[in-house]
């Protein structure tokens, strides 16, 4: 049998950079998929609070939702700056669910306590979830609007008045 001089059966360079690319792409979609992009419906969740009570992101439809991802060292200022803001807001008007990435739930528990955070935090000691939201670095902000979308992400804390202006913008 002969070779075929040229197509997508031959031989060299540019089989092998074909073979490259799709064993990329099966790889890719091995790891999960991409990470939840603005527009889109934001990955659906059901995970226990430190008070043990199930919380699932679906549960939330007709709320807008800033979902955090924080570790204890990171999120000093950030913190106590949202637990303000949800203590001045209605349950309707903006829920923040708090989602510890890495640490054990006794630390985040300690944490939480010593800030007196009044709204639902989660441990994700081994960042299952942070993992399906391809969070990078903390804090990492999703602002999911009350039909589930994201409409922003946000890595790194966010300046002075980004919040007031991000949720005055929500549908």
């Amino acid at each position: 049998m002969t070779e075929p001089a040229s197509g997508p059966l031959r031989r060299g360079p540019g089989r092998v950079t074909l073979l490259l690319g799709l064993v990329l792409a099966l790889l890719a979609g091995c790891s999960g998929g991409t990470a939840p992009t603005v527009g889109q419906q934001a990955p659906a969740f059901t995970l226990r609070t430190l008070s043990g009570a199930p919380l699932s992101l679906n549960s939330l439809r007709g709320r807008p939702v800033l979902l955090l991802f924080w570790k204890a060292g990171c999120c000093a200022a950030l913190l106590p700056e949202l637990a303000a803001r949800y203590r001045r807001t209605t349950p309707q008007a903006l829920e923040i669910i708090a989602v510890n990435v890495g640490e054990s739930e006794e630390a985040v528990r300690q944490t939480a306590g010593s800030l007196g955070l009044p709204f639902p935090v989660v441990a994700d000691p081994h960042a299952l979830l942070a993992r399906q939201y391809r969070v990078t670095g903390v804090p990492t902000l999703f602002l999911v609007d009350r039909t589930g979308v994201v409409r922003e992400r946000l890595l790194g804390a966010p300046a002075p008045g980004t919040l007031a202006r991000l949720l005055a913008r929500l549908p």
